[in-house]
């Protein structure tokens, strides 16, 4: 499929990456209104973004549900109607055939943001922890430990010193610098 779109379509914006992480119970999505946006997994179905990624079939069931208004990427794992695009083991600005985020849909979302020109990157939702037994804002439990795999993908991003904000202070990803939310929206 064509991904050519990716390329230069947040050229010179501040992007928001909304993940799904428990530090957004609670969090008023009014505040991304007008922004530019990437929804990651099923955060789009509290907010209009402009870029919905996922890398997890099972996303597909809800998108048939609920389908989302705005372009969508998913990882070429596996078959999706959708725009498609491979996994690659190293982040990069200039690589538009393949994302880095294998393991991370988060790291997919940053992947994307970096190759479609984006200058700053504010990431909400990126905590991986569990709060009162849930991995995520919406219900659904998750497995912990699954997170501790994740920790260390964030690290290749680290070249991009402060281009990249974690918006979660409570964040086990201490790879980017973080701020509160309301410092920025």
């Amino acid at each position: 499929m064509n991904n050519k779109f990716l390329k230069g379509f947040f050229l010179g914006c501040t992007v928001f990456i909304v993940g799904c992480g428990p530090s957004l119970r609670g969090f008023d999505f009014a505040l991304l209104e007008g922004k530019k946006t990437i929804a990651v997994n099923l955060s789009y179905l509290y907010f209009q973004s402009d870029l919905l990624v996922y890398v997890d079939r099972v996303f597909e069931t809800q998108l048939r549900k609920k389908p989302a208004t705005c372009k969508i990427l998913t990882s070429n794992i596996g078959y999706s109607k959708y725009s498609q695009i491979g996994l690659c083991d190293h982040p990069s600005e200039n690589n538009d055939s393949n994302l880095y985020g294998r393991g991370s849909t988060i790291a997919f979302a940053i992947s994307a943001a970096l190759i479609g020109g984006a200058d700053k990157i504010y990431i909400l939702g990126l905590d991986l922890y569990t709060e009162k037994g849930y991995g995520h804002f919406y219900p659904g439990d998750i497995d912990e430990s699954r997170f501790e795999n994740q920790l260390n993908y964030f690290d290749p991003f680290s070249i991009y010193d402060n281009k990249i904000i974690n918006l979660s202070l409570k964040s086990r990803v201490d790879v980017f610098p973080k701020k509160h939310y309301l410092q920025v929206l």
